[in-house]
């Protein structure tokens, strides 16, 4: 029978939480967000930042500079993502105008009956 006090848990099989502990599902799924980001930073249709031969330049300032412009593509491709799929999700369009809306031209120049003016001070000629 295994004893969890008895277990080895120094050195390379150390574990900063406990297996199936509420901190663990927190902290990988954070692991997972990042290892996820890193992925899309790599995607060979957009930034494609492991592929070196997108950035042919000398110097480590330069491949920063430019390092630092498809992070920043990747984080505007992700928020533009987040935001549609927000937006879809929270105003689908009305598939029925309702009675109110106009249906043609007709409709635009009917006089409003319910319109309370006053009438014209003089005539047109």
């Amino acid at each position: 029978m295994c004893d969890r006090d008895a277990l080895d848990t120094t050195g390379k099989y150390a574990q900063d939480y406990p297996y199936d502990s509420p901190q663990r599902s927190t902290m990988t799924g954070r692991r997972n967000a990042v290892e996820s980001y890193n992925g899309m930073l790599k995607e060979k249709d957009h930034e494609a930042l492991e592929d070196g031969g997108r950035r042919r330049v000398r110097g480590f300032a330069k491949q920063a500079l430019i390092v630092a412009l498809m992070v920043f593509s990747a984080n505007v491709r992700s928020i533009r993502t987040f935001m549609q799929g927000y937006h879809d999700k929270l105003s689908p369009s009305p598939t029925d105008p309702g009675p109110d809306c106009p249906t043609g031209r007709r409709d635009l120049d009917k006089p409003d009956s319910s319109a309370d003016e006053p009438p014209p001070l003089r005539t047109a000629a």
